[in-house]
């Protein structure tokens, strides 16, 4: 029997998260602003640490260069981060090597973030949908479709590109470019 207080908290909880998708979907009263690349990592993997200890992964950081800073809205971009970090976690739920590499660098002019895991892969006829709303390979219940749309808005509205390269038993890796901040 559906309770008074479950439809209440149900509502509550669809209201915030419908609250945070227009929050990282509209860019029109934001502030772009020079951001550290550095800050914004590390603010990403403080949101995702306990997610990464439960999954029990391995998390392999590499910084080519300190100090590099980006053109954009740090929130969004670290939202950007943090849906990577949480789905990579997802896609190794059964691998038994359990390996995320994030590496960030300069790229000619921009900046490359990439995210790196060892979990199952995407197969190729997946691939080309991965980024439209409400598609999904996870399971019913697991995932809205939602995510990796939204990050890809959120990238592209900061003038930069989300791309994935993945390899069936392999892993995936999602790949960030970033204006470099003027």
């Amino acid at each position: 029997m559906v309770t008074f207080r479950l439809i209440r908290a149900s509502i509550k909880k669809i209201t915030n998260m419908v609250q945070h998708m227009t929050q990282y979907v509209r860019f029109d009263d934001v502030a772009m602003d020079a951001n550290s690349l550095d800050e914004t990592i590390d603010s990403a993997l403080l949101f995702t640490q306990p997610k990464i200890l439960k999954s029990n992964v391995t998390l392999k950081v590499e910084k080519t260069q300190e100090g590099l800073t980006y053109w954009g809205f740090q929130d969004g971009v670290e939202q950007v981060l943090m849906n990577l970090i949480s789905n990579a976690c997802d896609a190794m739920e059964k691998s038994p090597t359990k390996v995320i590499t994030l590496s960030a660098k300069k790229h000619e002019n921009h900046l490359q973030v990439k995210i790196q895991d060892t979990g199952a892969g995407i197969p190729p006829k997946d691939l080309p949908k991965i980024f439209n709303s409400f598609y999904t390979t996870k399971a019913v219940g697991k995932g809205t479709g939602l995510g990796l749309s939204i990050c890809r808005q959120i990238i592209e509205d900061h003038g930069g590109k989300l791309t994935v390269d993945s390899s069936v038993g392999v892993g995936s890796t999602f790949s960030i470019l970033l204006p470099i901040s003027k």
